[in-house]
């Protein structure tokens, strides 16, 4: 994605995200159940959430997994600020976007996507970070 793209994007959801939760608040739910439903974590298993937003899909998956570690990227600092005063200090969120994650090659069991893939501009790239950063045999649960 372009920079100016990226400064788009960026700007719009920086300004969204005091709001972000209770406008979407219907359509946060549904996801959230829906990629809730399709994802089984051991204890120990790590987990990415790639376009973690606020952080209500790690909410909910903190309450269901406690015993997984749970890490969050996202591109809007302001989204990972709403993120952090929602979840425990033990969840991991970071900057970044879906096209180049910052993380090494086979680092997690799971990685999730949830209403955040059709902002992708570069959706090949960012499957192939997914993949790069799934562990062989991990799980890959997207839900627009």
């Amino acid at each position: 994605m372009k920079r100016k793209e990226r400064d788009h994007v960026v700007k719009e959801y920086s300004l969204l995200a005091p709001e972000y939760d209770t406008r979407w608040s219907f359509y946060i739910e549904a996801t959230t159940r829906e990629t809730i439903a399709r994802v089984s974590l051991a204890p120990g298993a790590r987990l990415l959430d790639v376009g973690c937003g606020t952080g209500a899909l790690l909410d909910k998956l903190t309450q269901k997994f406690p015993q997984a570690t749970l890490v969050g990227v996202d591109p809007v600092p302001e989204m990972l600020t709403v993120a952090r005063g929602r979840l425990p200090a033990s969840t991991e969120l970071g900057g970044g976007w879906a096209e180049e994650l910052p993380f090494a090659d086979d680092s997690f069991d799971t990685v999730v996507s949830c209403n955040a893939f059709h902002y992708i501009r570069q959706p090949v790239e960012a499957l192939h970070e997914m993949t790069r950063v799934l562990r062989p045999g991990g799980e890959l649960v997207m839900v627009r």
